[in-house]
Formats: structure tokens, C-alpha cells, sequence
């Protein structure tokens, strides 16, 4: 298979000549069901097999609030205190402006 760089390519091109060029057959006779499955960039790349949890090292997500994150860094550690604001009903503002908030300490030297 000829080189051509990856902007050149989609990464269902590029992943499907990999396999090609691995398995010695042209990229048209890779079955999609192998590319697709390769396509999670944390996939295992040679089985194919997808990753225990996808952004394993994310450990508290609520993609759908909003708020802010108050932030002290001192030399023992971080600590974080995500604040998730309560959402407007209508025109009304809410009773209590903060619906609830988690606080997150990181001690110096600490991977966890």
C-alpha cells in the first residue's frame, strides 16, 4: 500500500490500511467490523477490543451542569470544590442558587 499522510486519509482510511499493510491484503478486502471496532483510540489496537471503561482516569463527570470550580493550591496539596449551579425555571430564579457542590482534595505527591 502506498503512503499518504494522515491528512490525506480519514481515520477509518488510515486504521483500515494499518490492518491492510498488517494482515498483507489490500485495504478494500479489511472487514469494517474490524476497523470500526479500532477506532476508540484507548481500543486495544492489535485485538481490537475496546478499553474497561472509556477515560478510565475521569472519575466524576456531569456533563450536562453547569456551575464552577473554586480552585486552592497550597503546598500540601489541591483542593477543588465543584459547585453545580441550580438550573432557571422559566424566568424564576431558583431559592437556592447552588443545587449542590463535591469537594475533591489531592494531597502533594499523591497519583489518586
Amino acid at each position: 500500500m502506498a503512503k499518504k499522510s494522515i491528512t490525506a486519509q480519514t481515520l477509518y482510511g488510515m486504521v483500515a490500511g494499518q490492518l491492510a499493510d498488517a494482515l498483507k491484503i489490500p485495504a478494500a478486502s479489511v472487514p469494517s467490523v474490524e476497523v470500526i471496532k479500532r477506532l476508540n483510540p484507548f481500543a486495544n489496537q492489535a485485538a481490537g477490543t475496546a478499553p474497561a471503561a472509556n477515560n478510565p482516569w475521569i472519575k466524576y463527570a456531569d456533563t450536562d451542569a453547569q456551575g464552577f470550580t473554586v480552585v486552592e493550591l497550597t503546598a500540601a496539596g489541591l483542593k477543588a470544590e465543584f459547585r453545580k449551579i441550580t438550573r432557571l425555571e422559566g424566568n424564576v430564579p431558583p431559592q437556592k442558587a447552588t443545587e449542590k457542590s463535591k469537594t475533591i482534595l489531592v494531597k502533594v505527591g499523591s497519583l489518586d
